[in-house]
This record gives structure tokens, C-alpha cells and sequence, in this order.
């Protein structure tokens, strides 16, 4: 009865993942990603995206590289001081030319197994500690969290780390349960196949070290369990392999160099050159010491990736947070805001409801091993997350921790064996209220917000980039375009380094404006908008936001000049929306001229509507 329903969910999910790959444009870093994968399958090094460890990326890559040309690859520069993959994915883009969608969709169904893995444990852990019922409550949550359905259907890391994290935590629980010399190989293999994914899950070693120093003070005396020297002999073969996997992932490139060989540029890993701040060349911290003859037994490229992104969370960008913007850094509760309006309301139900289920009723209680096992890792990450508050953007980085507690609240399913009807029925109602809210904004789970906020229309008003907008509706601007025909050019901004043609847009910038009238004073008019005319505008910059956006002529332009951005859109109301992330406005000349006078500026001749409905 379980397993036909468990496979039902699956297929379903499947579908979900692969229906949204199709139907989105490319996101701001996916085409960076791509490229970067496929220069790893091409050449066998590893210095794009080096931030980023190369597992999914190079996964994503195999579908097409067998029908795409070999790219010149000349212009990658092997430096730790640069971010050499948004260029390698732009010029990818630009070599596939009109192809680039069908390739894109490619490499996104590839990284479908991804999902299906993370669903499969999620089905298979929940299943073993508290009944199959509650396996399908674990899996249904996996398999509609907006979360996983917006990202696990790119070509980016979160999602699939969030199932390969899992799924080594569940072989080293098997492992930890009943311990074997394969069981430690399969899980060393699965722990460094983590790694692979994201580097953020490094923070397993330590937790799995915890985890079996409990275990052997816990079972030391235990009949039938191998002595405490063979458990921790078992341990350091897991870790041997798991460490030789991501060589092997690397192809060895770099290994057992010296520690103070390397050129680091974080301070946490370097002694900053005298009379230099922040970015810039660096020392490194162990020169001179003992410490600097170790061989490091990782890549190259894998420790500076490491060193690369502490350096990123050192500096800290502008951030943004309900219509606050900061310059440097921002809110230790960032993340804890972003997850209360961006899981369903029915999930967090029935998270409160498990946690009832486990102080008032010891029969939904799994034993101390299996509890700490879920919590540590879901705790950890959110905690570790949530430090790095000089960069608080992306609530993405937060799904690694997600299947662990899909899996500890699954206990609500229990009840089915427990004969317990009211917590059933609430179990079954809140399930069915968190599918269907998730369902709702589907396919633009990426927009997705709860009902806290009113739903996904206004979510820009409370978080930005992968949030909500990451350029992921221009195929759906596409289509209305098509249906809503109108003279003259399309005026568009949009988030990304992707041009726009690459999904059959033709386009020019709208005109800068002036946030509010105390700008206006002193700038030319003749040149600021608003000015008539048809408008697609990223919710992004209704922000303020700014980043470089496509220019329309395949260049990159500043999304700010002189104090003036995209904001003044903010007080027209759009016609229509493109998904959740892109506003549409038709302006007239009367509601240009009115904004105009608000906004301190010149009011536009009757010209203008002539020079509007006649352009193109």
C-alpha cells in the first residue's frame, strides 16, 4: 500500500522538477555554472566557480557535452584573485547561440536524480524510525516544499547538496546502527560525494566525530557491538575515503601541496600585506611556521575555493530586508524572517505539532542516537548560516538543513499506528494545506511566499534576488508579449548576465529616474524618465537594487546612474506580472506627465505620444 503511494509521490515530484526546468529562463549564476561544468568535462581543471565544489555542475554538464563543440577556453586565467565563471558562462551562452534554452533544459533534467535521491531518503529514514506513514508525510514535504521545487530544477548546488548532505547522514546512521567495514566505506563514499556538492558541509566531520564519541561512551559495554578500537579504526577508514573522493572528484589536481604554498586572500587564512586593506594580494598565515611544511591531503582548487568565499563573507555586501537597505552586511535574523514567510504555514504547523507530540507523548519519540542525528545537522546549518551576516541574501543556503527536519516532523504520521485520530486528522489537514499553498504558486516556486505576506505577488517587498527574482520569468514576458502585441520597443531590466536574446527578447533599458524629488533637483529632465511607453521592470529594481543589468545591445550597463534608478516604477501600477518577478506597465503620457510633477521634473510635449505609439 505505502511503496505504489511513495512511488506515486516520486513520479509526481519528478514531473514538478522537470516541467519548471522547462519553462524558466536562465537565472542569474546558472549560466556560469553550466559553463563551468563543461569546461571541467573539456579540459579536467577546476578554476571556475572554485567557490562552489564541482559535483553538480559537472553532473548537469554530461547531457550535453557530447553535442556541443569544443569551446577556446584561452581566455580562462588560472588566478585566485579572479571570478572567472560568470565570463565563462556568458561566452557559452553566446556560442550556442539560438540553442541555448534546449541545452539549458538538458542539463536540468540531468540534475533530476538529485531530487529523486533526496526524496528517496527522505521516504526511507522517516519510514525506519517512525512507521511508513509517516515515510509518505516526510516524502510529500520533500517533494512540494517550494524550496526543492524552485531550485532542485536549476542547474545550481542547493538543492542537490541538501540531497547528497542527507543521504550521507543516513548511511552513517546506518553505519553508527550497525557498524561494518563496508557499511564505513559506503558511508566515507557518501560523505565525500557531500562535499562535492557544497563545501558549507564540512561542518558533517565534526558532527559525526560528536555523534561517535557518543555512541562509543553509550555502547561501550554492549553485546554483539564491535570494541571501541575497531569502531574508531571503522571511522577513520570513512573518513580516508571520503577524503579520497574529493581528490578524485578533483582528479588530484594539487594534492599534498604545502600549506604555505598557497596564496590565501581571507583574512581568516592570511597576514594582510602592510599598508593594505580588504581586497588585495595577501600572505599566508603559516609562513614560517611548523604548520607551514604540512601537506594538505585536498585539491588545490577545493582549498582555494574554501579561502575564496570566507574572503566574499568577509567583505559583505549591500543587503536587503523589508524595504531596509544596508551597505555593509545585515540582520542576525535574516534567515529565521526569510524561513517564517517562505516554508508553507502548514509545514510550520505541523512542525509545532510535532513538537507537542514529542514533550507530552513519549510513544512519537525516536531514541536519543536518532533525534540528535536529525536535530544536529539541521540546527548546525541554520546556526553557521545565519553567522555570516556581512552576507545576508540568499535563504537558498538554508536547504541543506531542510530534509532533516522534514524527516524529525514526519513523526506526526505515527499516529496512523498509534490509533490516534484527532492527531491524525489535523496531520492529514495541515499536510494537505502546505501542498496545495506550494502548489498554488507553482511553477514559480521561486517567488514563493506564504500566506503571512499575502502570497508571492508582493514578496519583493520583504526579501530580493534568489528570494524572489533571479531572472527566471523572461520565457513567461515572452508569451505575454506574444499575446499582448504593442508598437514600439520593449523596454526592459532585468536581473542576470545572461542576454536576454538568448530567449527571443529584443529590448532597450528604460530611462534612469529619480527615486524621489530631491534628486531631481539639478538633473536634466529631457533625459529621466518616466517617459510613455511599454515597460517590463524586475521587482528586483522596484527595490533599488543594484546590479549590473543587460543592456539590450549584449553589454552590460549600471542599473543606477547619478543617484537615479529603476524605483520610480514603484508608484504605477503594473498591467500584468511575468510570474511573480517581473512587472509590466503600459504608460501613457497623462501617467508619465503626473509622475513627472511629483517627482519634481519637466512634464513631457504631446509630442512624446506620438514619438510612443509610433516607434518600432
Amino acid at each position: 500500500m505505502y511503496r505504489p503511494l511513495a512511488v506515486l509521490l516520486m513520479v509526481i515530484h519528478a514531473a514538478l522538477v522537470a516541467y519548471a526546468a522547462w519553462c524558466h529562463s536562465p537565472v542569474f549564476n546558472e549560466a556560469g555554472h553550466l559553463g563551468s561544468g563543461l569546461y571541467h568535462l573539456q579540459t579536467g581543471r577546476f578554476e571556475p566557480y572554485r567557490v562552489n565544489p564541482p559535483l553538480v555542475r559537472t553532473v548537469a554538464a554530461l547531457p550535453i557535452v557530447l553535442f556541443v563543440p569544443r569551446q577556446d577556453w584561452s581566455q580562462v586565467r588560472d588566478s585566485p584573485d579572479l571570478r572567472e565563471e560568470y565570463d565563462v558562462g556568458t561566452r557559452l551562452l553566446d556560442a550556442l547561440d539560438g540553442r541555448a534554452m534546449p541545452f539549458l533544459r538538458l542539463a536540468r533534467w540531468g540534475c533530476i536524480p538529485f531530487a529523486l535521491l533526496g526524496a528517496v531518503v527522505c521516504w526511507r529514514w522517516a519510514s525506519r524510525l517512525f512507521g511508513e506513514a509517516s515515510g509518505l508525510v516526510a516524502l510529500a514535504l520533500w517533494c512540494f516544499s517550494p524550496y526543492v521545487l524552485g531550485h532542485a530544477s536549476l542547474v545550481t548546488a542547493d538543492a542537490q547538496a541538501a540531497a547528497v548532505g542527507v543521504t550521507a547522514f543516513y548511511v552513517f546512521r546506518r553505519w553508527l546502527g550497525e557498524p561494518t567495514w563496508r557499511r564505513a566505506l559506503v558511508a566515507g563514499l557518501a560523505l565525500g560525494a557531500a562535499q562535492l556538492a557544497k563545501t558549507l558541509l564540512l561542518v558533517f566531520y565534526p558532527l559525526m566525530l560528536l555523534s561517535l564519541i557518543v555512541e562509543t561512551v553509550c555502547t561501550a559495554r554492549k553485546e554483539g557491538r564491535p570494541s571501541s578500537a575497531v569502531l574508531w579504526a571503522m571511522f577513520g577508514s570513512l573518513v580516508a575515503a571520503s577524503v579520497a573522493t574529493i581528490n578524485a572528484g578533483y582528479l588530484f589536481r594539487g594534492s599534498f601541496r604545502r600549506l604555505d604554498d598557497y596564496r590565501f586572500r581571507s583574512v581568516a587564512l592570511s597576514c594582510p600585506v602592510a599598508g593594505r586593506e580588504g581586497i588585495g594580494p595577501h600572505n599566508n598565515a603559516f609562513t614560517g611556521t611548523w604548520l607551514g611544511a604540512l601537506r594538505v591531503p585536498l585539491p588545490e582548487d577545493y582549498v582555494l575555493g574554501i579561502d575564496r568565499q570566507k574572503q566574499d563573507f568577509e567583505v559583505g555586501t549591500r543587503c536587503y530586508l523589508r524595504g531596509q537597505w544596508q551597505e555593509r552586511g545585515g540582520w542576525w535574523y535574516f534567515y529565521l524572517y526569510a524561513l517564517a514567510i517562505k516554508v508553507p504555514l502548514g509545514t510550520w504547523a505541523l512542525g509545532a505539532l510535532a513538537v507537542a507530540l514529542v514533550v507530552r507523548c513519549p510513544s512519537y519519540r525516536a531514541n536519543v542516537r536518532d533525534e540528535a542525528l536529525l536535530l544536529t545537522p539541521a540546527v548546525t546549518v541554520f546556526v553557521l548560516v545565519s553567522l555570516q551576516t556581512n552576507i545576508t541574501i540568499h535563504s537558498r543556503y538554508l536547504l541543506p538543513a531542510l530534509p532533516f527536519a522534514f524527516i524529525w516532523m514526519s513523526r506526526v504520521g505515527k499516529s496512523l499506528l498509534l490509533r490516534s485520530p484527532a492527531v491524525l486528522g489535523t496531520s492529514l489537514v495541515l499536510l494537505t494545506w502546505s501542498v496545495l499553498s506550494s502548489l498554488y504558486c507553482y511553477p514559480h516556486s521561486l517567488s514563493y511566499f506564504n500566506e503571512l505576506v499575502n502570497g508571492p505577488r508582493h514578496g519583493y517587498r520583504h526579501l530580493h534576488d534568489s528570494n524572489v527574482a533571479w531572472n527566471q520569468d523572461l520565457l513567461f514576458l515572452r508569451r505575454w508579449l506574444e499575446a499582448h502585441p504593442k508598437a514600439g520597443p520593449l523596454h526592459l531590466a532585468c536581473l542576470g548576465l545572461a542576454d536576454p536574446a538568448c530567449v527571443g527578447l529584443d529590448f532597450v533599458l528604460p530611462p534612469y529616474g529619480p527615486p524621489t524629488p530631491a534628486y531631481a533637483a539639478g538633473k536634466d529632465g529631457a533625459l529621466l524618465g518616466p517617459r510613455p511607453g511599454r515597460y517590463a521592470i524586475d521587482v528586483n529594481f522596484l527595490c533599488g537594487h543594484q546590479r549590473s543589468l543587460p543592456a539590450g545591445d549584449g553589454k552590460l550597463a549600471p542599473s543606477f546612474h547619478l543617484g537615479c534608478d529603476f524605483s520610480y516604477f514603484r508608484r504605477l501600477k503594473p498591467v500584468a506580472m511575468a510570474g511573480y518577478s517581473i512587472c509590466i506597465y503600459d504608460i501613457t503620457l497623462e501617467e508619465a506627465n503626473r509622475l513627472r510633477r511629483e517627482l519634481g521634473l519637466p512634464e513631457l510635449p504631446a509630442r512624446e505620444r506620438v514619438a510612443s505609439e509610433g516607434a518600432g
